[in-house]
Formats: C-alpha cells, sequence, structure tokens
C-alpha cells in the first residue's frame, strides 16, 4: 500500500486544510527551521494510531489541536486522512476489491476521538489489525522520526528487537498469543467460578429434595381438591342452564305482545307522516311567495339607489366641466408669453457666439509664445541636472574617503586596544588551566568514593529483594490457608443452615406431630425429643428404646392430650403419641443389674433439658437397662428375666414379655443424631471463625513486614538511583572540566595566533590611510571648479522661468474669458430649448381639457336618458309587491289549519307508545333476569377457568354423572381445605427448583469440561504461536544480519557489522546487540562508538531492514542531518536503491538530499505559528528559491 494523499485540517500548526500529493519515487519535505515539517511526520503517525503523547511532542492528546497564534482563534477539532493505493496488491483480503483505502482520525477539543476507515467509523483495532504484518504502522521502522536514529543507539537491546519483529511479521502472531493468554486467564477464572457455582447448586439440590418430597403431598391434596370443586361447579352448570332455558321460554310470550303493540303505535305514525307530507306542501307553497315578496322589495330599494347614484354622477360631470374650462384658458395666456421670450433669447445666443471666435484667436497667439520660452528654460535645467551630478559624485567620494580615513584610524586604536587585552587574557587563560588540572583530580577521587556506595547498595538490594521473596512466598501460602478456611466455614455453615432448617420444619417427625406444633394450640410444651440428651455413643439405644416416643408431643396434662387427639381426628391429619406432664406415672427404683455387658440403668446416660417441672420425665424411663449388644440382652434375659426391657447401643429393644425389636430405622433418620451434629457443626463454626480470624491477623501482619520490606528496597533502590545519578553527574563533571582544559588550551593557542594576526593589520591599515589623505585632496579641487559653473547656469535659468511664468498668466487668463464666453453661450441655449418644451406640453394640456368637457357634457345625456328608464320600473315594481301581500295572507291561514290537525294525531301516538313501554318494561325485566342467571353461569365457567383452567360448560359432564350428594360434596371440599392449611407454607416451586438445580449441576459440569478443554486448544495454539514466531524471526535474523554486513560497507568503507542474540537460547525473548567495527578498530558494541560512527551504524540497520522487508512506504525525518557531504553521497545511493520498492519521503536541510528527489513541496510560516504549504524550485547553483 503507498500513500496517494494526506490531508491535514487543524492539526497542530496546519489551521486551513492541507493537501499532499505523493508520487512514486523520492518525495522531499523543506523549509525553514520551526516551519512545521516534522508536524507532517506527526500527523502520518497520528493517523495510523499513534497514542504517545510523547512521541507527538505534547503533553495532552488535546495539544496537537491548532491552539491559536496572533490573530487567529484556537479550533476545535483536529483532523487528518491517509489516502492509500495498493497498486502493489499488498493489502489485506477483505479490502482487495477496493482501488484505495482511506484512514482518518479526528479529536475534538472535548478529548472525543473518532476513527474511520473507508469513511465508515470503526476502532482504533481495526487500523492496527489493517497494518499489522506490513511494516506500516505508528511505531513500526517504516517511519524514522527526529532523532529516532538516536533513540536506536541508545535502546536497549530488547526494544531494538521490535525491529526484526517487524521485519519478521510476527508482531500479529505476539497480538494473537498475547490475546491467546489473555483468554487463558479469563478461562481460569471462569473455572474458578464454575467449580463454586458447582458447589453451591449441589447444596442447593440436597436442601430442596426433602421440600419437593412434601410439596408431591401437597399437590396431591390440591389435585382430589380441584376433583371435588370441578364435580360442585359441574352440577352449578346444570342447575343454571335448566333455569336458563325455562325463563327464555317466558320471554317469548313477551315479545309477541311487543309485536302487537309496536304495530298499533305503527298506524298512528302512518297518519301522522301523511299529514306532515300535506303540510309540507303548504308550507313550501307559503315558503315561495314568501320569497317572492322579498325578492321584489329587494328590487324596488336596488332601483331606487340606482336612480339616486345617476342623479349624483350628473352633478359631479358638471362641476368638473367647469373646472376643465377654466383650466384651459389660463394654459392659452401661458403660451403667448412663453412665445415672447423665446425671441428674446435666440438674439442673446447669437452675440455670445462671436465674442466666442475673437477669444480663442487670442488664447492661440499666447500658447505658441509660451512653448519657445518653455524650451529654453528646460534646456537650461537639463544642463543644471547634469553638473549637480557631478558635484553629487565628487562629494560622496570626498565622504568616503573621510570616512574611509576616519575608520581606519578607529581600526587601528581598536587592535592596538584588543593587542593589549588579549595580554591580560593569555594570563587570565593560563591561570584557569592550573584551577581545572585540580578540578579533574578532585572530581576523580570523589567518582572513586561513589561507585563503592553503589556497590555497597547493590548489596543491601539484594538482600531486600530475598526478604521480599520470601515475605511474599509466605503473603501466598496464609492467603492459601485463609481461601481453604473460608472454603471449611462456608461449607460447614451451608450444612448447619439445612440442619437448622429441618428442625425449624420438624422434619422426621409424623404429618400428625408437624400439624401440632405447626399450629402449637393451648397445652402444648414441645417434642419429647427437645427436653432430653444422652451421652455421644448411646443415641440409638435412646431411640430404640422410645420408638414413636422420641417423637411425642409433650402437653400439660390429660386434657390437653384428649383436646389435641380430636383435633387430629376432625382434620383427618394423622396419629401422634402424647406425654402429658402431670400424669406421668414411671416406674423406677427395682433391681439394678450389672456384668454380662450390662452398662447400667438408661436413665443414667439420659439428662433433662429445660427449668421447672421437666425433672419427672425420668421416670418414663422406668429401670430399663443398657447393654452393650443384642447377644448380652438375650443372654441377660434368659437368665434373669427381669420386669424390665432390655436396650443396645445398637437400638434393638428386648421387653419383659420377651419381645424383640430390631433392624434399621426407615429413612436412617436420628433426632439426636442429628441435634448433635448440628451442636458439633455450632462448635465447629465458631472455631473456623476464631481460625479465620488469626489467619487474618497473621496475613496483616505478613503483609506489614512485607510493605515495610518493600519501602526499605524501594528507599535503597531511590538511594541506588540518586548514586548512580550522582556517579554520572560526577562523571559527567569530570568530563566537563576535562573537556573545559582542553577548551582553555586551545583558546590559549588561538589567542597568541591572532595577536600577531592583528599586529600585521594594524600595519596593513597605516599604509591604507596615507594613500586615502592623497586622494582626498584631489577631489576637493575639481569639486571647487563645478561649483563655480554651477551657481552660473543657475542665475541664467531664473531669469528664464521668470518670463515663462509671466506667459503662463497670460495664457491662463485667457482661457478663463474663452470658458464663460462658452459657458454663457451654451446656458442660454438650454434655457431656449427648455421654454420650447413647456410650450408643447403647454398645448397637448390645452386639447385634453376641450375632449374631456366634451366627453362629461356626453355622459350628462346618458345618465338623464337612465333615470327615466330606472323611475318606469320602479312604478311597475310596486304594483307587483301589493298582489304578492295577498297571496301571503292566504297562504299562512292554510298553514295554520295543518298545524292543528298534527297536535290531535300526536295525542293519539304518544298513548300507544305508553302502552308499549309498558311492554317492553316487562320484556326488559325478564330479560334482566335471563342476564342474571347468564352472567351468574358465567362467573361459574369463568372461576372454573381461572383456577383449573377448565372449559366446564364442555366437561361438565364427566363429573355430574357420578353419584355423590351435594352435602356430602361441600363437607368433602371442606375437609380437603382444612388438610390444605394445616401443611402451612409449602415451597411448591421446589420440584421445578430441584429440577432446575439438577439441569443447572449438569449444565455446569458440562461447561467445566468444555473450558477444561478450551484451556487445552489455547495451550496447543500458544505452542503453535512460539514455534512459527521463533522459525521466522531467526530467518529473518540472519537475514537482516547478512545484509547488515553488506550495507555498513558501503556507508563506511572497510568497516564491518554484526547483529548478535543476547540470549540464543530464547530468541523470542532475547535482545538484539549491535556490533560494528570502523576501519582500524576492535569489533565492539554501539554504544562504544563515535557519534559519526554511531549515526551511520543505525542507518545501516535501517538500510538493511528495509532493503530485506521493503515497507509500502519510508518515511525519514532529517535522518541526514548528522552527516558530512562524503557520507550523504553515499546514504542517497542507499536511498535511490529503497525507492526502487518503496515510497520514500524526506524531511530534510541538505541540499544534495533536495536535488535527488522527484518531488519537492515547501513549508513557509509567513503568518506567526501557521504553517503553509508552498511549491519549491530547485535553481543550478542559487539554492531553493519559494514561489508563493
Amino acid at each position: 500500500m503507498k500513500i496517494k494523499k494526506l490531508e491535514i485540517l487543524g492539526f497542530k500548526s496546519f489551521i486551513d486544510k492541507s493537501t499532499l500529493t505523493f508520487p512514486r519515487g523520492i518525495t522531499a519535505v523543506v523549509g525553514p527551521n520551526g516551519s512545521g515539517k516534522s508536524n507532517i511526520v506527526d500527523a502520518i503517525k497520528w493517523a495510523l494510531g499513534e497514542q504517545s503523547v510523547k512521541s507527538l511532542r505534547g503533553k495532552a492528546m488535546e495539544d496537537v489541536i491548532f491552539n491559536g497564534s496572533g490573530d487567529k482563534k484556537p479550533l476545535g477539532m483536529a483532523e487528518v486522512t491517509l489516502t492509500f493505493t495498493h497498486a502493489d496488491g499488498i493489502v489485506p483480503p477483505n479490502f482487495s476489491t477496493y482501488h484505495e483505502i482511506t484512514v482518518r482520525r479526528r479529536i475534538y477539543r472535548s478529548g472525543e476521538s473518532e476513527y474511520f476507515l473507508n469513511k465508515a467509523p470503526c476502532r482504533l483495532k481495526d487500523i492496527n489489525g489493517l497494518f499489522m504484518g506490513t511494516g506500516v504502522g505508528a511505531k513500526t521502522y517504516s517511519i524514522i522520526a527526529q532523532g529516532q536514529i538516536g533513540s536506536i543507539i541508545s535502546a536497549r537491546p530488547e526494544e531494538r528487537r521490535v525491529f526484526v519483529e517487524e521485519a519478521a511479521g510476527i508482531t500479529k502472531y505476539k497480538a494473537k498469543k498475547i490475546e491467546a493468554i489473555r483468554k487463558i486467564e479469563s478461562t481460569r477464572n471462569n473455572l474458578l467460578r464454575i467449580g463454586d457455582i458447582i458447589g453451591e447448586v449441589k447444596r442447593q439440590m440436597d436442601s430442596l429434595a426433602q421440600q419437593a418430597k412434601r410439596a408431591e403431598d401437597y399437590k396431591e391434596l390440591k389435585e382430589n381438591l380441584k376433583k371435588s370443586e370441578l364435580m360442585d361447579a359441574a352440577k352449578g352448570y346444570l342447575r343454571l342452564t335448566e333455569e336458563i332455558e325455562a325463563e327464555q321460554k317466558r320471554l317469548k310470550g313477551k315479545e309477541e305482545e311487543e309485536a302487537v303493540a309496536e304495530a298499533r303505535l305503527l298506524v298512528v305514525e302512518g297518519k301522522i307522516e301523511e299529514m306532515k307530507t300535506s303540510s309540507m306542501e303548504v308550507e313550501e307553497q307559503f315558503s315561495q311567495i314568501q320569497r317572492s315578496f322579498f325578492s321584489n322589495e329587494a328590487e324596488i330599494k336596488t332601483v331606487e339607489e340606482s336612480i339616486r347614484h345617476l342623479k349624483d354622477r350628473i352633478e359631479s360631470t358638471r362641476r368638473r366641466n367647469e373646472s376643465l374650462d377654466g383650466e384651459r384658458g389660463e394654459l392659452e395666456g401661458f403660451i403667448t408669453e412663453t412665445s415672447g421670450r423665446i425671441e428674446g433669447l435666440e438674439g442673446r445666443i447669437r452675440s455670445s457666439r462671436e465674442e466666442a471666435e475673437s477669444l480663442r484667436s487670442n488664447l492661440n497667439e499666447i500658447e505658441g509664445r509660451l512653448s519657445d520660452v518653455t524650451a529654453v528654460v528646460d534646456d537650461l535645467a537639463a544642463r543644471g541636472d547634469e553638473l549637480q551630478k557631478q558635484r553629487l559624485f565628487e562629494a560622496s567620494r570626498i565622504s568616503e574617503l573621510r570616512n574611509g580615513i576616519d575608520s581606519t584610524g578607529r581600526l587601528i586604536a581598536r587592535f592596538t586596544g584588543m593587542i593589549e587585552e588579549r595580554a591580560g587574557e593569555l594570563n587570565s587563560l593560563k591561570a584557569e588551566i592550573t584551577r581545572l588540572n585540580d578540578l579533574v583530580d578532585g572530581r576523580s577521587s570523589e567518582r572513586d568514593r561513589v561507585e563503592a556506595e553503589v556497590k555497597d547498595c547493590s548489596g543491601r538490594l539484594s538482600d531486600l529483594d530475598l526478604k521480599i521473596e520470601g515475605l511474599t512466598k509466605r503473603e501466598s501460602e496464609v492467603l492459601r490457608e485463609r481461601e481453604e478456611a473460608g472454603s471449611k466455614l462456608a461449607r460447614a455453615n451451608s450444612k448447619l443452615a439445612i440442619l437448622l432448617e429441618m428442625e425449624k420444619n420438624y422434619e422426621g417427625l409424623s404429618e400428625g406431630v408437624k400439624g401440632i406444633m405447626t399450629g402449637k394450640g393451648e397445652g402444648v410444651i414441645g417434642i419429647f425429643s427437645d427436653f432430653i440428651e444422652t451421652d455421644e455413643g448411646h443415641e440409638k439405644a435412646l431411640e430404640g428404646y422410645l420408638g414413636e416416643a422420641v417423637s411425642a408431643v409433650v402437653v400439660r396434662g390429660l386434657e390437653d392430650a384428649r383436646r389435641q387427639i380430636d383435633r387430629l381426628k376432625s382434620d383427618g391429619s394423622g396419629r401422634a403419641v402424647f406425654i402429658p406432664m402431670e400424669n406421668i406415672n414411671g416406674r423406677g427404683g427395682g433391681a439394678s443389674l450389672s456384668g454380662n455387658g450390662v452398662l447400667g440403668r438408661l436413665r443414667e446416660s439420659v439428662k433433662v433439658k429445660g427449668e421447672g417441672g421437666m425433672g419427672n420425665i425420668l421416670s418414663f424411663f422406668g429401670d430399663a437397662h443398657l447393654v452393650d449388644t443384642l447377644e448380652s440382652a438375650l443372654r441377660v434375659w434368659e437368665e434373669k428375666k427381669p420386669d424390665f426391657s432390655l436396650v443396645t447401643l445398637d437400638g434393638e429393644l428386648v421387653t419383659p414379655e420377651g419381645l424383640i425389636f430390631g433392624g434399621s430405622r426407615e429413612g436412617g433418620f436420628s433426632v439426636f443424631k442429628n441435634r448433635r451434629e448440628r451442636e458439633g457443626l455450632e462448635k465447629d463454626v465458631i472455631g473456623l471463625e476464631r481460625g479465620l480470624i488469626n489467619i487474618e491477623e497473621n496475613l496483616n501482619t505478613t503483609r506489614d513486614e512485607l510493605s515495610s520490606a518493600k519501602a526499605d528496597f524501594k528507599r535503597e533502590e531511590k538511594g541506588l538511583s540518586d548514586l548512580k545519578m550522582k556517579s554520572q553527574t560526577l562523571k559527567t563533571e569530570l568530563d566537563a572540566s576535562i573537556k573545559d582544559r582542553t577548551r582553555v588550551e586551545k583558546a590559549v593557542t588561538e589567542t597568541e595566533a591572532a595577536v600577531r594576526k592583528e599586529s600585521d593589520e594594524i600595519e596593513r591599515l597605516k599604509s591604507e590611510r596615507e594613500e586615502s589623505v592623497k586622494e582626498l585632496e584631489s577631489a576637493g579641487k575639481r569639486e571647487d571648479g563645478l561649483k563655480a559653473d554651477d551657481e552660473a547656469l543657475r542665475s541664467e535659468l531664473q531669469e528664464k522661468r521668470k518670463v515663462m511664468r509671466e506667459v503662463e498668466e497670460e495664457e491662463t487668463e485667457a482661457k478663463l474669458s474663452l470658458n464663460k464666453a462658452i459657458d454663457l453661450k451654451e446656458h442660454l441655449s438650454e434655457s431656449l430649448e427648455e421654454l420650447k418644451r413647456q410650450i408643447e406640453r403647454a398645448e397637448r394640456d390645452r386639447d385634453n381639457k376641450a375632449r374631456g368637457i366634451s366627453d362629461g357634457e356626453a355622459e350628462i345625456e346618458d345618465f338623464t336618458r337612465k333615470i327615466s328608464e330606472s323611475e318606469r320600473e320602479l312604478s311597475e315594481k310596486i304594483m307587483a309587491s301589493k298582489e304578492l301581500e295577498d297571496k301571503l295572507r292566504d297562504a299562512r291561514a292554510e298553514v295554520d289549519g295543518g298545524l292543528s290537525r298534527e297536535k290531535e294525531l300526536e295525542n293519539e301516538r304518544k298513548k300507544a307508545q305508553g302502552e308499549l313501554a309498558k311492554v317492553r318494561e316487562g320484556l326488559q325485566q325478564k330479560r334482566d333476569e335471563i342476564r342474571e342467571l347468564a352472567w351468574e353461569l358465567e362467573r361459574l365457567t369463568a372461576n372454573t377457568k381461572e383456577r383449573y383452567n377448565e372449559e366446564i360448560g364442555e366437561t361438565y359432564m364427566n363429573y355430574v354423572s357420578e353419584k355423590i350428594d351435594d352435602v356430602d360434596l361441600k363437607e368433602e371440599i371442606d375437609r380437603l381445605k382444612k388438610r390444605i392449611d394445616k401443611f402451612g407454607e409449602v415451597n411448591l416451586l421446589a420440584i421445578s427448583e430441584y429440577n432446575s438445580r439438577m439441569e443447572r449441576y449438569e449444565f455446569l459440569k458440562s461447561q467445566e469440561s468444555d473450558l477444561l478443554d478450551s484451556i487445552d486448544s489455547l495451550n496447543k495454539t500458544i505452542k503453535k504461536i512460539d514455534k512459527k514466531s521463533r522459525e521466522r524471526f531467526l530467518n529473518t535474523f540472519n537475514e537482516i544480519n547478512e545484509k547488515f554486513g553488506e550495507v555498513f560497507p558501503r556507508l563506511v568503507p572497510g568497516g564491518k557489522a554484526r547483529i548478535v542474540l543476547t540470549d540464543k537460547d530464547d530468541p523470542l525473548e532475547s535482545g538484539v546487540e549491535i556490533m560494528a567495527q570502523p576501519p582500524d578498530k576492535r569489533l565492539s558494541s554501539i554504544t562504544l562508538l563515535s557519534g559519526g560512527e554511531k549515526a551511520l551504524t543505525a542507518i545501516a540497520l535501517i538500510f538493511s531492514i528495509f532493503l530485506i522487508k521493503p515497507t509500502p512506504f519510508c518515511m525519514m525525518d532529517e535522518v541526514d542531518a548528522p552527516l558530512d557531504d562524503i557520507n550523504i553521497e553515499r546514504f542517497i545511493d542507499l536511498l535511490k536503491e529503497i525507492s526502487l520498492t518503496s515510497q520514500v519521503i524526506l524531511i530534510t536541510h541538505n541540499k544534495k538530499t533536495m536535488e535527488m528527489a522527484d518531488t519537492l513541496y515547501g513549508i513557509t510560516m509567513e503568518d506567526p505559528g501557521v504553517s503553509k504549504m508552498v511549491s519549491v524550485k530547485l535553481t543550478d547553483h542559487e539554492g531553493l528559491s519559494v514561489v508563493s
């Protein structure tokens, strides 16, 4: 891609839109310092996505916007557009169909930035992706900005490898690798989160399992209730439909009555319509006569108004004729008077013409005499000018000689004084050399001392670094301990919450007990198991002995127990065991057994919890004994035949009668075991919380120590930096002192040479002054002779000029007299013409007024005739109006008769309407009754639809067929509702939530597997990228190294150069060191070369990269500045070679570089702070000339 065009608007010093077109070959941009040439480079870098403000030579990105200058106001926006053409075919595939690619960047003073690709908004990432791997970019080797050659030299080896990477085209691979690493990190974080979520979902599933079972029971009751209520709704639906059918039959009779009443009403209304039609005809006749009468009256008024108007017109016309007649007489008098004035003016015009002819003859004679005297004066004046020039030349020469003599005297005096001053300077310089020798010795000693301190400080930093590494490792271990402790605490809290929830919901107890404890009516104290506890390992024995009594309900007395039993019966909610505290009648205090596996009385291992009145619970256990195994229990029973029960540690029970209870408990639920587990978890939570606090304290202590160590490290690091800076400063000062000493020694030599040179100059000036004095005397004599000739000529010229002025005055008076005569004649002629025009206008006005009088008399005759005609018409219309008035009275009487008949028929209609309304009222009442039944049926249907989504109108026959009494159905519904109410709060969503959690659990497990596969795939991708990048980097590195060995001798004849990797084992991270060997020197790092050698080496490396991997374009900003004429020619040869494959754009001051350019652009700054583009012309042997 080659740059076709650059457009700049508001960027830095370019306030107006500027366009640069770049053809193939080499383009040079020239101009004075400070004109804004480098802003061209900045504009291209900025458009390509440069984000470093420092690289753009600013402090903030808004600094690129024109900030005002002089009378130019600041702009609010900057924009740069780059247009590329891809004639060479190097373009990304998705842009291959475009002939041109446009990249535009815009920034506003608010800081908002915009990017465009082919005029479409895009991201910076899209622009970077377009150029990645092409060698083009804001930070690639295609743009060598001002000072970048120096930065290549001073860069660290790791920074130099960027040029090789860009040439190898692996920057896109590195970007992909970074993206892959970022994805791995993100995937690992997701994996950790999913692991946490899986654990949490598993805990939720365990909690929801029991809630789902309870919800299933609840749903079964709800389904039974639904069936009963639908049966009740079906019976109601059948009853309502039968009632509606009966009412609709009654409605039909009412509708027949309505039809009869409507027929009677229609007969009366028919008569009324006939009457109205007749009345309308009569009224129409009345209206027609009335309209004719009023129309005739209006016409009478119109005729009367017309007569009055005609009479007014006659009077107006008579007055106008009288006025016109008077004006006509005045005009005839004016015509007679003006004709007399015209004759007088014609006589005066003839006299003025004769006088003008006489004055013109006199003027011609005077002008002839003036011409003669003027020629004599001009000749004398020319001779005077020539004498004046000769005098001025001699006077100038005299002044020049005098000034030269004075100047030579002053120079002799000045050089004499300078010789005396230099003698003093030589003494001072020699003393300065002695002082600088002492200063160099002192600074050298001080630098050695600081270097020793740097070594000590580096040792302390190494110790602190080891300490920080150890503390960081300890911090990671403590963090891991905290994470493990937090995880344990979370698991314990989760399990504890489940156990507490189970106790709260009485999980494991019968439905009857749950119902009583949920309602907890009067007299209910609690669950029996809540008031007792036993030693660890005895839980099964206690539960085996108590059996169902372990969940017995403890009440105050027998009456309370009876009341709760009645409640269970009425609700049908199950059974329960009751322990009335006031009536416990246990046994105890009998025989006691020992040996043969007997562990003692059972009651001795039972403890009572709670306060007051609970002690007699122990009597519930009687003399029951605890034995170790079932075998021991059976042996004791056979041998002793005790009258009390034996219970084993595993919960088997042997009664006095010989009954044996054993096996495993259904569901594995244990009240005492769950309680002990809950209490143990509570203790564990407290212990874990304390442990977590201790870990936090340990972590804080470790972090404090780490922070302190880092602060010490920072302090020592700053101290080391200060010492290194001080060492560098001392080295700089020492070098400066040595340079100063060399400079002073050189100054002594130069001063002595200057004294000798100035003495020779004094002798030369004295000789020159003597020759000037002699020439001054000759020039004075010549100037005196010229002065005498000039004075004589001036006297003669003055006399002739006096005569010329007198003749000029005569000429002026003659011209004035002639002009007056001509003006008078012209004025009289104009007056004559004006009088003639006035007579013509007056005659036309007189004739017009005569015609106006004649027209007025004709109009009066016409108006008189029209008045006679209108008076006859008025008489006829008055007679017609009287006839119409009689007809109008007769029509009014006929209209009034029709109105009276209409009122009679209207009364008959009102009576028929009353009868119809009464029938309709009864009909409406019947319809309302049917509607009420229909609404009730609709409510029943809607309620059933809303509650059970059942269309009862379609399915009611499925329910009414069952034989069940209405009363029994109502009782069944009430019983089911009570049982449902006793369930309390039920999580109906538990079933779907459990299934949802199961699906989510399985989904998360699959996601976990996918993430692990993704990490594995990304790691494989990174390995492939590393392999490909290593191959391309090493191949390109070797090619550049070989080309560098060829290019360097072309710039430095006889020299050698190469690049080496600082770490050959890891080429993807290794730095690049530049080694160069100028003629007669050893091979060394570029940092050890002289300034000129460094510049040539860096340029050779850049050119080597271009020759191996040419970029579409190459831009260099004053790269040739440090080169002398010989090296410039070598530089140009290489530049021409590069231009064969790349478009070259140069910012330069060098004339030779300009001469070889194919195209030149000039940048100037005519207004302060504002850059302007101009065309530039390179002329032979004259340098640059700028043409606006």
